[in-house]
């Protein structure tokens, strides 16, 4: 297993790759009219800028798992009664288009929000699929289920509240 790192110490790697690799850099170039590179000067510095572009990876390999890691764990919440404020949509450049009739769903610049509240005042903007956009009329109330910044899924209540 990698070991991890907090923002400080990824910091630290980043600087001490910055360090090996313009470190040895100085030692396979020549600097100045004084400075002949000999053979073992060379291989120093080859190893060097080895180890700082080994840094960088394991860097961009670690940060990559943290991501992948971090997106899996978000949790669902479930809420039994939320209410359906606004439906909207954005195109590719950016505009926002509130009837259905004039959303471009074959654009892939197209993306959905549903603005949900609920009794005890909370209020989410979030992005959902096109089924779930569907499902959610202005006005409705029904069961929520929220994962970060994505509306996961939406059921409405037939009949009176």
């Amino acid at each position: 297993m990698l070991p991890q790192f907090n923002d400080r110490s990824a910091a630290r790697m980043f600087f001490m790759g910055i360090g090996a690799v313009a470190g040895s850099c100085c030692c396979v170039m020549p600097v100045g009219f004084f400075l002949v590179p000999n053979a073992a000067i060379v291989g120093v510095g080859v190893l060097g800028i080895l180890t700082g572009i080994g840094i960088f990876g394991y860097m961009a390999f670690n940060g990559l798992l943290l991501t992948r890691r971090a997106a899996t764990k978000v949790s669902s919440e479930v809420y039994g009664e939320s209410k359906v404020i606004a439906r909207f949509a954005t195109n590719s450049l950016g505009e926002t288009i509130f009837s259905e009739e004039y959303v471009d769903f074959e654009d892939a610049g197209t993306r959905l929000y549903v603005r949900l509240g609920t009794p005890e005042g909370n209020r989410w903007e979030l992005k959902t699929s096109r089924q779930v956009w569907e499902n959610c009329g202005e006005g409705m109330r029904g069961r929520s289920t929220i994962q970060g910044d994505w509306l996961a899924a939406f059921e409405p209540i037939i009949g009176n509240p």
